[in-house]
């Protein structure tokens, strides 16, 4: 790998496009924690591609600052990036920023917004977000309590090994037995 003078690596466009599609396969939180230590290009880097509307680069840098890594944490410009890269459709963005909204961090706490977006990211297939979408269904926060499109979201979330999931699949479906709740197209 090239370096500059002072030691540090030097990155070029290949590299700084390779690294942003690793960032966007790799869940953006842990990533982050690891950037440093992986030689991730320089903030400065990833925040002028996250200007110019690569929603990799968006999903990182608000990666970045919500873990503060790199910067100093900042809630509010992680959902500023992640929002960025979930209108263009980037998943990690969407659950990442699901998530904000869910616990308040950042952005005012919104369970309807939440819905929004782990919905659009669990649609994609996302396991996490599938999961998240059918506890909000389970407890009726941001959308309407609804046992069955619970039931449905941790199905699909479990389908895919999510532990969580499978966890909350079994909870949902003793608490709806011994209250006899059970959906009819669940029995």
């Amino acid at each position: 790998m090239a370096t500059k003078r002072d030691g540090t690596p030097k990155f070029g466009v290949k590299a700084l496009m390779i690294s942003f599609a690793v960032a966007a396969s790799v869940p953006a939180l842990a990533m982050a924690q690891n950037a440093a230590a992986q030689g991730q290009p320089p903030v400065s880097q990833v925040t002028a591609a996250a200007e110019r509307g690569i929603a990799s680069a968006q999903t990182y840098l608000g990666s970045l600052y919500a873990a503060g890594s790199g910067v100093t944490r900042n809630y509010a410009k992680a959902a500023y990036w992640y929002r960025k890269a979930a209108e263009q459709g980037d998943v990690t963005a969407q659950v990442n920023l699901g998530l904000l909204y869910e616990n308040g961090q950042g952005v005012a706490r919104n369970d309807q917004a939440a819905a929004h977006w782990f919905r659009e990211a669990a649609k994609q297939g996302n396991a996490e977000a599938q999961n998240n979408l059918g506890g909000l269904y389970q407890q009726g926060r941001g959308v309407p309590r609804d046992y069955g499109k619970a039931i449905y979201w941790y199905r699909k979330s479990a389908l895919q090994g999510n532990d969580a999931a499978h966890r909350n699949l079994m909870e949902l479906y003793a608490y709806l037995k011994k209250t006899n709740q059970m959906p009819a197209d669940s029995r």
